[in-house]
């Protein structure tokens, strides 16, 4: 068998890059016609009045299951179909130029659509408009960062690094931040950052939103107001029932290694206060209790009949109500 030739083997990776990119470029424009249509949806429904209430119901429920499909559309593209486009790259990844090629690939196979990311955030707008503003407020310290996660040998190495310094290097617990994601998807609920990671974070707070993003907070998942404000002379809790001023039907759960002693109320239909181990973290347990906190289920779990005590704790609410935080150009009332 002959040789194959440098221009041989450069034509080759071209050809079957420029067939996987095309291949995975039609299913994501499948992806973003279905998220434009269900777009389009959500605006003319957001104008409740015009419509009869079966009328409006039925639109919602249409919604909902375009976003269903939307959903499990993504996955197979991710999981199934969208590797599947690699097998010619792949019959030639011992070359760099074609392990190049594939990794560039896969860096776009994760890529969420921008169509489909804005009406995922429309969609949650919307629900929060006319049904519940589900929220998750999340430290990181004690909940994400714990205690064993210092024995990591990459933030082990860091320990005695000042502390702005080291912030944008350590790793965060895996496990914690998947559990996380999951209550998330499952309970249609948006994060908010009340960490004091943002005082003390160096840089610009955009740059510590794209961290989270990496570590697998993922982007759609954050709230459009995703943490609370830094205000001068008041703490994490006092912040706190500032962000809910204005709030629209918000049932929150604050998970925190720490509880208030005199917690001033928040603005909220239903808050709950969820206490994690600086130990352990966000963990299977802590997880139960949040599917319990917003009703919903996760049929991959099966919950011991015997599990340690636990549970979430009572934290005091005004009702729904003060003055507007939101932008008079925001999509959101």
């Amino acid at each position: 068998m002959t040789e194959q030739t440098p221009d041989e083997v450069a034509a080759l990776i071209s050809e079957a890059e420029n067939t996987a990119q095309s291949l995975l470029a039609f299913r994501m424009s499948k992806l973003e016609q279905l998220a434009s249509d269900l777009r389009g949806l959500v605006l003319t429904l957001s104008d409740r009045e015009q419509f009869d209430p079966a009328v409006w119901q039925q639109g919602c429920d249409e919604i909902e299951k375009g976003a269903s499909e939307l959903k499990s559309d993504r996955r197979e593209i991710q999981k199934i179909s969208g590797p599947g486009f690699l097998h010619r790259l792949e019959k030639l990844k011992a070359y760099p130029a074609a392990q190049s090629a594939i990794w560039n690939y896969k860096e776009k196979l994760e890529t969420l659509p921008s169509e489909v990311m804005m009406f995922y955030r429309e969609y949650k707008a919307f629900k929060a408009r006319f049904f519940e503003d589900r929220v998750v407020f999340l430290d990181i310290d004690g909940v994400l960062l714990t205690f064993g996660n210092w024995f990591i040998p990459h933030n082990f190495e860091l320990v005695s690094t000042p502390v702005e310094d080291r912030m944008d290097q350590l790793q965060l617990d895996p496990r914690s931040i998947a559990l996380i994601v999951k209550l998330c998807d499952l309970a249609d609920a948006s994060l908010v950052l009340a960490s004091g990671w943002r005082k003390t974070w160096p840089h610009d707070h955009e740059a510590l939103l794209e961290r989270l993003i990496e570590q697998g907070l993922r982007r759609e998942l954050w709230h459009e107001s995703w943490m609370l404000p830094v205000l001068p002379g008041l703490n994490k809790w006092q912040e706190l029932a500032k962000w809910t001023e204005g709030a629209s039907n918000l049932v929150a759960l604050i998970v925190d290694d720490e509880v208030p002693a005199d917690p001033q109320p928040l603005y909220a239909k239903k808050v709950e206060i969820l206490q994690t181990s600086t130990r352990e973290g966000f963990g299977f347990y802590n997880y139960v209790d949040a599917l319990k906190f917003f009703e919903v289920a996760d049929k991959a779990v099966k919950v011991p009949p015997s599990i340690p005590p636990r549970g979430t704790q009572f934290y005091p609410t005004m009702g729904s109500g003060g003055p507007s935080r939101r932008s008079s150009t925001s999509f959101r009332p």
